[in-house]
């Protein structure tokens, strides 16, 4: 994911178009992206050794979230099942997993890596998890809640920066994303969690079991 060899101001001007263009097109998440793999390029490489950690190789060689949670022929995942909530989450928001994967291909952002296109896959999904379990929209002002969601479970350089560009933008929401910030400090790591042993238990079980909402 990072571009390690890039030189610093290589990357701080990849980070000034990412963040010029994420001002004209908020919804647009691939320049997301280019801002974490050029402010945070050791990011990927750090949470996997934490992956790797935390649940032993193996975890990575389980069934792909992406996988799972698309497959609409399992016929469990109705009802209130979080992978059954997923599926009518990217539908009534037309948010497609596998168009953000294409069009990261197209522009020749994709990682050539294994690992790194195995980490990338899982986090277009568990992106979309924190939205759903949080309960955050889809616009704007929900993807930088989630973003400071996200400095809460892993303050780098990356997030930080997207989360100040989004302070700055809407600052009547500071209490909204300082509470955003808290509950991800609290809950549980999401690209850790064992979402594909989560698939078929009702959401709110699985909210309970993640989210800790502050105090």
């Amino acid at each position: 994911m990072g571009n390690t060899s890039i030189p610093l101001w290589g990357r701080l001007v990849n980070i000034a178009r990412a963040l010029h263009k994420l001002q004209a097109a908020p919804e647009e998440t691939t320049y997301v992206f280019e801002v974490l793999r050029n402010s945070d390029p050791h990011m990927l490489d750090r949470n996997i050794v934490r992956l790797r950690k935390e649940h032993g190789p193996v975890f990575m060689e389980k069934r792909e979230l992406i996988d799972l949670f698309l497959d609409k022929e399992i016929p469990q995942y109705g009802g209130d099942t979080l992978a059954g909530c997923y599926q009518r989450f990217i539908e009534e928001h037309r948010i497609s997993p596998l168009h953000l994967l294409d069009v990261w291909r197209r522009r020749g952002q994709y990682p050539v890596d294994r690992t790194a296109a195995w980490y990338l896959r899982r986090d277009v999904v568990c992106h979309d998890l924190g939205h759903l379990l949080n309960n955050y929209g889809t616009d704007p002002v929900g993807e930088t809640e989630m973003v400071w969601f996200n400095v809460g479970q892993e303050p780098g350089p990356g997030w930080i920066t997207l989360g100040i560009l989004g302070l700055l933008r809407y600052p009547t929401r500071l209490l909204r994303f300082y509470a955003a910030f808290r509950r991800g400090r609290r809950s549980n790591w999401l690209i850790g969690s064992p979402f594909d042993q989560y698939a078929n238990e009702n959401i709110e079980q699985v909210r309970a079991r993640i989210i800790r909402y502050a105090e």
